[in-house]
């Protein structure tokens, strides 16, 4: 079994959690306000009630998400299908009876139900508690709604990281994140980051010898072809194509990422809460803390932008880099984060 990745898998899980729990105490705020509570470089360290830095939504559903991919293996549905959709719409909908205070007996899949951290309300989003209401998921031809937020890419992470490379085709790990999006985000800018986070995710895990520009480059290419033969949307693609460059662009010629955040939006939305983070991981590809603390330090949507750009540079990094590197006692239930990445690690294809 593959160390290095295994490390990858719990770094991806923890630092979109550490990014997630940085963000979360300024959700809701605008910069100035976080400057002005914090201080003028703005919440750098994890911070919480009792000591507890406390993870919100976008970690939970991240979990959950993690937990359908375990439960499609162990119904042997094959990438995609209408049954492996099936088995993530389940434990999304499990995450949703956590949320609801639902204690009707009924078959539970995961042991994550059993977690009390992950029962409490941190900010739910409507969309994802309104979409989980419905018996069936959304699809690409059927969607549930219009919606472009951020809440289906904040937590595709882990499909990126199950799927081999060796068992898989990009397009259809691509795809799979987007799938696991649009079933309750059915804008193609709700769950076209959602792909192109999940095919960055597996880059960065399994091909260390891409630099992240390179992934950057590749997974856009690949999620605007993806858009393309999916739908005739081409003026949304041509926008979203403008922003990821953008993004890129951004990270080699405006050191400042308050600066850089402002002019790629507030990250409420999925485009949006990629591009930020996407210039965040380029901006600082070495350093964890500086990257999470770009994250957040802004007018938006800061929980989600944390936890994407912490997916996405944990699986770069790894664990042991990001645990020495950043303090992480006070993140709540790593425990069982660190025991979901494992358990993701030793049921996927490559180990």
């Amino acid at each position: 079994m593959n160390s290095n990745l295994q490390d990858a898998f719990r770094g991806c899980l923890i630092g979109g959690a550490c990014g997630d729990a940085l963000g979360y105490p300024v959700e809701f705020m605008r910069l100035k306000e976080i400057k002005k509570r914090f201080g003028t470089e703005g919440i750098l360290k994890l911070e919480g009630k009792n000591g507890a830095a406390v993870i919100s939504d976008d970690t939970q559903m991240t979990l959950f998400t993690a937990a359908g991919l375990l439960e499609a293996g162990r119904r042997k549905a094959q990438l995609n299908s209408p049954q492996w959709q099936q088995a993530m719409w389940e434990l999304l909908r499990e995450w949703k009876d956590t949320q609801s205070f639902d204690r009707k007996t009924k078959k539970r899949y995961s042991w994550l139900w059993k977690v009390s951290a992950l029962h409490e309300r941190r900010a739910p989003g409507i969309t994802c508690l309104s979409a989980l209401e419905e018996e069936e998921p959304g699809t690409f031809e059927k969607p549930k709604n219009n919606s472009k937020g951020c809440g289906g890419v904040m937590r595709t992470a882990p499909v990126g990281l199950f799927f081999s490379p060796k068992q898989h085709a990009r397009m259809e790990i691509l795809k799979g994140g987007a799938l696991a999006a649009v079933q309750t985000h059915g804008h193609l800018m709700g769950f076209l980051p959602a792909g192109m986070l999940s095919l960055m995710v597996n880059d960065a895990a399994y091909a260390p010898e891409k630099s992240l520009k390179e992934i950057a480059r590749e997974a856009l290419r690949d999620t605007l072809r993806f858009g393309r033969a999916l739908s005739g949307a081409e003026e949304v693609l041509q926008s979203f194509q403008v922003l990821m460059e953008n993004a890129e662009k951004l990270s080699e010629t405006e050191p400042d990422p308050v600066l850089a955040l402002k002019q790629l939006g507030e990250g409420w939305v999925g485009d949006e809460a990629l591009a930020a983070a996407v210039y965040c991981v380029l901006r600082f590809p070495e350093d964890f803390s500086s990257c999470l603390a770009a994250a957040v330090n802004h007018d938006g949507d800061s929980d989600s932008t944390g936890a994407i750009a912490g997916n996405l540079l944990g699986a770069r990094l790894g664990y042991e880099r990001i645990r020495r590197e950043f303090p992480l006692d006070s993140l709540e239930r790593a425990d069982v984060i660190l025991k979901m990445a494992d358990e993701l690690y030793r049921e996927s294809p490559e180990a």
